[in-house]
C-alpha cells in the first residue's frame, strides 16, 4: 500500500486473488470435512450393523449349545 492510503491496480488484483485462492482452499476444507464426517457416519453404521450380527450369533450359539446339552441329557 502506498503511503498516500492509495492501492496501486496490480496490488488490489493481489490482494484479490489471495483471497480467492484463500476462500477456494477453506471450500476445499469444507468439503473434505463433509466427505470425512460422512464416512465416519457410514464406518460407524457399518460397526453397529457387526456388533448387532456377533451378538445374535453368539445368541445362536447359546441355543444351540443349550439344546446339545438338553438332547445329551434325554439320551442318557
Amino acid at each position: 500500500m502506498r503511503k498516500s492510503g492509495v492501492i496501486a491496480a496490480a496490488e488490489l488484483q493481489d490482494a484479490l486473488m489471495r483471497q480467492s485462492v484463500l476462500r477456494s482452499h477453506e471450500a476445499d476444507a469444507g468439503l473434505s470435512l463433509a466427505q470425512h464426517k460422512a464416512a465416519r457416519r457410514a464406518a460407524q453404521e457399518r460397526a453397529e450393523h457387526v456388533a448387532a450380527d456377533f451378538s445374535r450369533a453368539q445368541k445362536a450359539v447359546l441355543r444351540v449349545e443349550f439344546s446339545l446339552e438338553a438332547a445329551e441329557k434325554i439320551d442318557r
